[in-house]
């Protein structure tokens, strides 16, 4: 989903989740507030808890503790094309960062750290919704 679509893609009574509710999360799984409100990759070993027991390249296979279940979907590019299949997955946050970018979360197949940046909105990542409270 680019970020215009991701924002209309929940279903009623759920949404996006927000920056601050991905740092919750976060924060959950044991991430300190000093990274959690960093940029790029943050934490040690967060990720791991979240992502599947298989499918992700280059023995990056997570112990999905909590039934997360991150899949690597990897991403469609500005231009259309796609790539790092088995290796990333990235989702968007509802939070805009102007002008042109928005929020998103992403791991890798690398390493168990949980990564936070702003990126282009004509980007293609994954959605993950959480219930409206």
């Amino acid at each position: 989903y680019t970020w215009v679509a991701a924002s209309n893609a929940c279903p009623a009574g759920w949404q996006l989740p927000s920056d601050n509710e991905w740092k919750m999360l976060e924060m959950y799984l044991g991430m300190s507030q000093d990274e959690d409100d960093g940029t790029d990759e943050r934490g040690t070993d967060e990720c791991k808890m979240l992502k599947s027991t298989s499918c992700w390249n280059n023995e990056g296979n997570g112990t999905d503790v909590f039934g997360f279940t991150a899949v690597p979907a990897g991403t469609r590019h500005s231009g259309g094309q796609f790539g790092y299949l088995n290796g990333l997955t990235s989702w968007w946050a509802h939070n805009e960062e102007p002008p042109n970018s928005g929020w998103r979360r992403f791991i890798t197949d690398a390493n168990g750290k949980v990564g936070r940046n702003a990126y282009n909105k004509e980007f293609g990542f994954s959605v993950r919704c959480v219930k409206d409270d």
